[in-house]
This record gives structure tokens, sequence and C-alpha cells, in this order.
């Protein structure tokens, strides 16, 4: 079965689960809601640890540990437990039209977050693409060789794209993966958009790939708000 179709049935069972999720909670209204969230806390992290053991991912779970990376998983999980105790309460005791139109409006809320938290620094310049691309035709994502048709490496290049002129994103397509390999176009200079160290065009680099982030390079000393500095 291909990864998208993989990808579909995965959301649906999902979603579906969601779905039933409420009768089982409702058939364990006389458990206080706290304790049934203790219970989802301590088995999911049970079948958790399982899943990475058979997987053979402890590498990758060590590297969550990090203290930048693991301050955001704590908000998160911080986040999402109130999430799941206020659904629990909510079901168990009859508001499930409230808890239902809460969901709908969650969207919403991670939109809002979106905004207050990564204020969407890189919103100005990808506008300015879209309207490169109402006014010219040529996309915002585009193949190395659109920007770079002098060099002939880059028609060979097929996992990493341009984000308008100035922003080089080598994209993370294998799971699991902490490093990759990053071909540099001729023609030009590159800084490392997260170690802003700079590196010559026309060859081919090995980078880190951290949960945090993805390898990025910014063109010719271009300027954009990657770090919010």
């Amino acid at each position: 079965m291909s990864a998208p179709r993989r990808g579909i049935w995965q959301a649906v069972a999902a979603y579906g689960l969601w779905g039933v999720l409420p009768v089982y909670w409702k058939l364990l209204q006389r458990v206080p809601a706290p304790e049934i969230l203790a219970h989802r806390i301590l088995w999911s992290l049970v079948f958790l640890t399982v899943l990475v053991g058979v997987r053979r991912e402890w590498r990758t779970l060590v590297t969550a540990f990090r203290p930048a990376p693991l301050r955001i998983y704590a908000a998160a999980a911080g986040l999402l437990a109130v999430n799941w105790l206020t659904f629990i309460w909510a079901v168990n005791t009859g508001r499930i039209v409230e808890t239902s139109l809460g969901y709908f409006i969650n969207p919403l809320v991670s939109v809002a977050l979106g905004v207050l938290v990564l204020r969407e620094r890189l919103r100005p310049y990808i506008q300015a693409q879209m309207r490169l691309a109402h006014e010219q035709g040529l996309p915002p994502m585009r193949p190395l060789f659109v920007e770079f048709p002098a060099d002939e490496r880059c028609y060979a290049v097929d996992d990493q794209f341009m984000l308008g002129a100035e922003l080089l994103v080598a994209p993370i397509l294998h799971e699991g993966a902490r490093e990759r390999t990053v071909y540099l176009p001729s023609g030009a200079s590159w800084r490392d958009a997260w170690s802003g160290e700079e590196h010559a065009g026309g060859q081919v680099l090995s980078v880190t790939a951290p949960l945090e982030h993805i390898p990025l390079f910014l063109r010719n000393g271009a300027q954009l708000p990657i770090r919010g500095t």
C-alpha cells in the first residue's frame, strides 16, 4: 500500500475512533475524569515505550530530550492533558453538543496559536512570492534548475526545492532520518539558516536534521527571519 493511501486509512481510523470515544467515556461516567485521564496517560506511555522498542528508535527518542525541544513538548503535553480532561469531563456530564462545538472550533485555536507563537515570520516573503506567481506565473515552490539553469547538476535534484529565489529547502523524506545530504547550487553563496555557517555553492553537504527543524539555506546573504531574530 502506498504511503498516501496508508495515510488516508490511518486518518479515517483515527477520526472514527474519536467518533466512538464518547460512548466509551459514557460507560465510565462513575469514574472521576482525572482518574480516567491518569490511566490514559499511563497506558499510552506503556504502549509507546513498547512501540519504540519494537521499532528500535531509542536513539530518536533520546534526541527529543534536549532542553529546547523538551520545553516545547512539555508545553504541548500540558495543553493536551487539559484538552483530554475537559473532553472526558464534558462527555460524562452530558455536554456532548458543547464538546463537539469546541472541537469544531479547535482548528481556529490552532491557527491563533500559530500566529501568536510562530508569529508567521515568513508571511511577507511568502506573500511576495504569491504576488510574483500571479504576475509572472512563477511558482513559489520551484525546482533548483528554475533558479540555476546553468548548473547541470540541479536538473538531477528532485528532493530539494527553492521557496522563492532566496530560500533553499531540503525536506526530510524518510522516517526517522536525522541527517541528509544537500546540494548547494553553484553561482551563489549559501548560509545555513539555523547555524549561520557560510558555504560556497557547487558542493554537496551532509547536514543534521533534528526534530525541531529541517535544513534551510539562504542565498547570497538573504535576510529572512527564519529564527525570529
